[in-house]
């Protein structure tokens, strides 16, 4: 325990060790004094110089855009999004972008009376730009006065003023920024120098076609003032004391009457930095508790870079980090000096990057490099480039192997840090180099000597598992050189390589590929690959049936195999037949005919099998037997009916008569709320998928629309036609008042009637429907079936259905699992409380009309 406890103090004592940022840092001068800069996005400089001429610069320096602009200097250079805003001496304002390039647009702000143009701030949306201009009250006057001015950019045109001709007076602009898309100013209404310790107030305009005042303090005179967040803090000169207030309502959040003077501010995501007049960095909560962290050095200037600070001062440049609320120094930077050293005027702070202006033409430029360029360039002894040579670089996280290509060249996008850089060209020495990337642009050279190689034979074999002769597989080699190699028909792959190490990757069609290691000397080499074959699984899902024979020939070759339920076969590239079979069942598959396995992936069988016997049958008796085990009591009959004419919900009108004198037709009588109806739906789903077999469920409900047949359908995965009885003659001639109630019509005639439904036991995991093997569309076949000649036919079932009603002309076999053998059909309105049967009001469903129609009870 005490020795845990002694590691947790040394552990908290040590040193914080911090990953030292990638950093680019330059230096440079102007050939003239520099007016005005900024960073753009892209980490680019741009450079305003006193005889008019701006300059866009790189990463590196070079300048990617120049030009001059006559007659006056470009003083404030603001930047939104792509496009910068350049405001010269001469009141006009200058339009470039920035990702173009292109022509620069111009246009005048000052009007007639106004001399100059002091500071501006541009809107955080970019549309509005504020500046202060300047102008006399009158020709008497000898000093000159502020106008605050809040044009629209796009439009060039004014859309604010405030000067002394307002009701609200304005004489001077002592600072001017923009929050989000609000406008912070301190001013004063007066001429009086003693009158600004006091009466400067601080005031907030929201910016937009109309600008409107929102707020305002009076202050004082401000020493510093920052924003950060939603919070803007103040000093005020007449006391030091300082302010946080919000915005943009201005109202006193905190206030600290004991701070030092200060001279600049800088925000965080939690307060402030602030850096007082003797120098000392300061940091600052949002309840102005603040605390001192480290003294700068003497006339600096701070800007942030990312997370870090960089400090510009006259001997260096120095970058800090605030990890942990402790400050460290993580690189310093000289500055070289060829004339006498002046502190810097102006540090400027972007997106990756950080500079200051020394004082009026040196450039300090620091930036964070998240990637460089590395150009390799190879050239042999004389100088000359060396063509398709293979140069690979490689670090912890990175792996690059390309050719030189033509030129002896290679430029790879790397990010900062330290790679092995290896060159190696046949006929030439291996050439290797450690470089540490952290510029912008690195530049390599690799000089290779030219060599007289030795060479070695290397004889590679490549055999299957049967130790069989692979024919066409490829060899490649890797290594001190590089070549590529075929086998012929015995396997060999034989060729001349120069003495050293490779390694030799085979791949052959139908094989997996193999690899080895292979050190070639003066007496040469040989060696042996063996290649696994591909293989596809091939997977039989059988249904129907426990146990099935499968046999799988692929030409003069086959093997029998049982497959229970399932079976899965690994089988190697080839072309292959399945043909399964059982006992007393006819099997089909999903697969026919000959099928080509490539190794390439895997295929599924799907196997049903129905007994042979059943087959036979006929399709009216598969229904009829199908139907008897699955309904509460049935009976059949054999009886001849006339014209049964039904409207589907696609609008069709066919008689179900006329189809059964080739098929078998199925009718179910339902309604959508009955809950056993549901239960009859599996049988039907398997009775529709019987070839020569047609269901149709009619609906006897007044209230079931098109919309509420819609979504029965979809609800319950209804495969076959769905419509309406367009009378009730046929269920009074059937006696139906119970549902769900079937009926099986064949050559005109209704041979059973089945009511009510037992619940399916649940299906076997694994089971699937006879309908995902049956390959013609119930759906389909019916809309061939429905043609004008086929919808003439009428008469047959509505005499049937009489003589079911009267029972002179009928013979009826009665038959039941469920109930009484001698039981009237009429008996089973008594079970209207079982929930596998429902019934409904007769009288409801009299005269029923389609849904397009008005339904009338």
């Amino acid at each position: 325990m005490r020795a845990l406890l002694l590691l947790c103090v040394l552990l908290l004592l040590s040193p914080i060790v911090l990953a030292q940022p990638a950093l680019y840092f330059s230096q440079q001068d102007m050939q003239r004094a520099v007016s005005s800069a900024a960073l753009i996005p892209g980490g680019k400089l741009l450079v305003c110089l006193t005889d008019g001429t701006c300059l866009l610069l790189n990463s590196t320096g070079g300048v990617e855009w120049r030009h001059v602009f006559v007659g006056a200097s470009v003083e404030r250079i603001l930047v939104a999004g792509s496009l910068a805003y350049l405001v010269d001496s001469g009141g006009v304002l200058h339009t470039l972008n920035i990702s173009s390039l292109g022509g620069v647009s111009s246009q005048r702000l000052l009007k007639q009376g106004e001399v100059g143009v002091g500071i501006a701030a541009l809107s955080g949306d970019g549309r509005f730009l504020a500046v202060v201009t300047k102008y006399y009250y009158d020709a008497s006057s000898k000093y000159a006065l502020d106008r605050l001015v809040v044009y629209k950019v796009d439009e060039g045109v004014r859309v604010f003023e405030r000067d002394a001709f307002s009701s609200a007076v304005l004489v001077k602009v002592f600072s001017l920024g923009t929050w989000e898309n609000f406008l912070v100013i301190e001013t004063l209404d007066t001429l009086c120098h003693l009158c600004e310790l006091t009466d400067n107030v601080i005031e907030v305009y929201k910016l937009g076609s109309k600008v409107q005042k929102v707020s305002e303090r009076q202050t004082g005179l401000s020493r510093v003032k920052g924003i950060s967040g939603s919070y803007l803090i103040v000093q005020r000169a007449l006391d030091n004391s300082l302010l946080l207030l919000s915005l943009p309502d201005l109202k006193l959040v905190a206030e600290k009457t004991d701070a030092p003077p200060m001279r600049q501010v800088l925000p965080l995501a939690d307060g402030f930095l602030l850096v007082s007049e003797d120098y000392n960095l300061w940091r600052c909560s949002f309840a102005l508790d603040c605390r001192e962290l480290v003294s700068l050095p003497p006339k600096s200037l701070v800007a942030q870079l990312a997370s870090y600070l960089v400090v510009f001062s006259i001997p260096e440049v120095q970058v800090l980090s605030l990890e942990g609320g402790r400050v460290a120094r993580l690189a310093s930077y000289a500055i070289q000096w060829d004339i006498a050293p002046s502190p810097p005027s102006l540090a400027l702070a972007g997106e990756g990057s950080a500079a200051a202006l020394y004082p009026s033409r040196k450039l300090a430029w620091l930036r964070l490099l998240d990637k460089s360029k590395l150009l390799v360039r190879v050239l042999d002894r004389e100088g000359r480039p060396v063509a398709d040579a293979t140069v690979r670089v490689v670090s912890e996280n990175f792996y690059r192997m390309v050719s030189s290509g033509g030129q002896g060249e290679v430029l790879l996008e790397v990010k900062p840090g330290s790679y092995t850089v290896e060159v190696t060209k046949e006929g030439y020495s291996p050439w290797s180099a450690v470089v540490k990337v952290d510029t912008p642009c690195y530049n390599l050279t690799a000089v290779l000597s030219r060599v007289v190689l030795r060479r070695g034979v290397v004889t590679v074999r490549v055999l299957d598992t049967k130790g069989n002769p692979i024919a066409g597989a490829l060899v490649s080699f890797e290594g001190a050189s590089a070549a590529l190699a075929r086998t012929d028909e015995q396997g060999y792959a034989s060729l001349e390589l120069p003495l050293g190490e490779y390694q030799v990757e085979v791949k052959a069609t139908g094989f997996r590929s193999g690899s080895i290691g292979l050190k070639v000397d003066v007496g040469g080499a040989n060696a042996t690959v063996v290649l696994e074959p591909q293989v596809s699984w091939v997977s039989f899902l059988v249904e129907g049936i426990e146990l099935v024979s499968v046999e799988i020939s692929s030409g003069a070759t086959s093997i029998e195999l049982n497959a229970s339920r399932g079976l899965s076969v690994p089988l190697e590239r080839g072309v292959y037949s399945f043909y399964v079979s059982a006992p007393g069942y006819v099997c089909r598959s999903n697969v026919s005919g000959s099928v080509l396995l490539t190794g390439d992936g895997n295929i599924t069988v799907r196997v049903v099998c129905e007994s042979a016997e059943l087959l036979r049958t006929s399709s009216a008796e598969r229904v009829v037997g199908e139907l008897s085990s699955r309904v509460l009591s049935y009976r059949k009959l054999n009886a001849s009916v006339g014209s049964v004419q039904v409207t589907l919900v696609n609008g069709s009108v066919v008689d179900l008569a006329a189809l059964s004198l080739d098929k078998t037709v199925v009718v179910e009588f339902f309604y959508t709320q009955c809950s056993g109806c549901r239960d009859i739906l599996p049988t039907l789903r398997r009775i529709s998928a019987m070839n020569d077999t047609l269901v149709v469920s009619l609906t006897v409900s007044p209230y079931d629309d098109y919309a509420a047949l819609s979504a029965y359908t979809r609800e319950n995965n209804i495969t076959w036609p769905v419509g309406w009885i367009t009378s009730s003659d046929i269920l009074r001639k059937l006696n139906i008042t119970s549902y769900p109630t079937v009926a099986v019509l064949t050559n005109g005639e209704v041979i059973f009637i089945g009511i009510g439904a037992k619940p399916e036991e649940p299906a076997q995991e694994g089971a699937t429907s006879l309908l995902e093997v049956k390959p013609p569309s119930v759906l389909s076949a019916l809309g061939e079936f429905y043609t004008p000649a086929t919808l003439i036919t009428v008469g047959l079932l509505l005499s049937a259905a009489a003589l079911l009603a009267g029972g002179e002309h009928a013979e009826e076999e009665t038959e039941s699992g469920v109930l009484s053998d001698t039981a009237p059909l009429l008996a089973l309105h008594d079970s209207l409380c079982s929930p596998d049967s429902e019934a409904v009001d007769q009288d409801a469903a009299e005269e029923i009309t389609p849904p397009w129609e008005s339904w009338e009870e």
